[in-house]
């Protein structure tokens, strides 16, 4: 098995129907929206400043239109709530709940498509109320004896250029598709030089 950067959560937003979700922090940070907050970011600047959260959402009618949630119900939700009023229904991702569309001040949605499309009604980018340092344990890092300039390079590219999975919206001088941060025939430490 390769490296990942996936993590098991425990999504306990619902008391009862508590469920296993993953997080795969490269495709999170890959695939954020070309909002200016986050688009010319980093990974380690993405990390510092921001955070991915599971989205809140309304889980019973009265709290429906309520600005504190990061999703709105749908009109299956809504039905799904106005018949088990008396119990607490499992309410699904996508189909009972859609992230809110638009611009908030603290939190960034994740723009539509097949690669998001399996995240973007559970995930959110949020805030930090406070900057925090990342921390490198568990990830390849530069060493001193054995290294190859070679991977020295791409590690520096891989924590500190910004770079999208997102080609279409990809911008070759300041965000480039991670597919493209290398040209045939050169090496990388020629990359991070350019």
């Amino acid at each position: 098995m390769s490296n990942t950067v996936c993590f098991a959560d425990v999504d306990t937003r619902s008391r009862r129907h508590r469920r296993i979700t993953f997080r795969d922090v490269a495709a999170f940070y890959g695939h954020r929206p070309s909002d200016k907050r986050v688009w010319y970011l980093s990974p380690y600047e993405f990390v510092t400043e921001w955070e991915v959260i599971m989205l809140k959402y309304p889980q019973s009618l009265h709290d429906a239109h309520k600005d504190k949630y990061h999703a709105e119900l749908t009109k299956e939700g809504v039905e799904l709530l106005t018949l088990n009023r008396s119990r607490a229904p499992k309410l699904e991702a996508g189909i009972h709940y859609r992230v809110k569309e638009g611009l908030h001040r603290t939190w960034i949605s994740y723009p539509i498509g097949f690669a998001t499309d399996s995240f973007r009604d559970t995930w959110v980018i949020s805030k930090r109320p406070r900057p925090v340092a990342p921390m490198f344990i568990g990830t390849p890092i530069p060493l001193r004896n054995n290294d190859s300039a070679d991977r020295s390079a791409i590690l520096t590219m891989a924590y500190f250029h910004p770079r999208t999975l997102r080609r279409d919206d990809a911008e070759e001088s300041f965000v480039p598709f991670a597919g493209g941060l290398r040209a045939e025939g050169i090496s990388w430490q020629d990359a991070l030089a350019m």
